[in-house]
């Protein structure tokens, strides 16, 4: 429960601040920090309840977002819904590895937009996400995720009380 609270609250503040950063400050990514929290609640939890913070971290982001509302939604989701796949075959916990499964993630979650973008052309004949440039986002985006999300793990064990094995 203090997890779940915790994460709800840090999530809104750094949603907040990912809404505030400037868009073109990386080439057009943006650090994810709704991603880094729901792979960090994913993996630490390793339950169901990590699919509806998916979910509601990607409502969240959508309501901030001009892509098309329930994109981000779904695509958090289903990131949460592997990572907490990945959790329950290998239950790893230390800063290396949760760091690689946030490569893993935005990875994935680039997939899932560019699925979802080609998708939406197809059917509405229009661009649900930018794709110009979107395999470039994504490898700046993974570069900022890896970066920050230490700084984001740690300071979640603080707040929660949890901590990641040493090994």
């Amino acid at each position: 429960m203090r997890l779940s609270i915790t994460s709800i609250i840090t999530l809104i503040v750094l949603v907040s601040i990912q809404v505030l950063l400037p868009s073109g400050l990386f080439l057009g990514a943006k650090i994810d920090f709704a991603l880094i929290m729901v792979t960090y609640v994913a993996v630490v939890s390793g339950n169901n309840m990590s699919i509806v913070f998916g979910f509601l971290a990607g409502l969240l982001v959508d309501s901030f977002s001009s892509a098309h509302f329930g994109m981000h939604a779904l695509t958090y989701t289903l990131v949460a819904f592997a990572m907490t796949m990945i959790y329950n075959k290998v239950q790893f916990k230390n800063i290396l590895t949760m760091v690689l499964i946030t490569l893993l993630s935005t990875a994935g979650k680039y997939v899932l937009l560019l699925l979802i973008t080609a998708l939406t052309n197809a059917i509405f004949s229009k661009t649900g996400y930018p794709v110009k440039n979107l395999l470039l986002q994504g490898l700046i985006e993974m570069g900022l995720n890896m970066l920050f999300a230490p700084v984001v793990y740690i300071i979640m064990n603080l707040l929660s009380g949890k901590k990641l094995q040493e090994e």
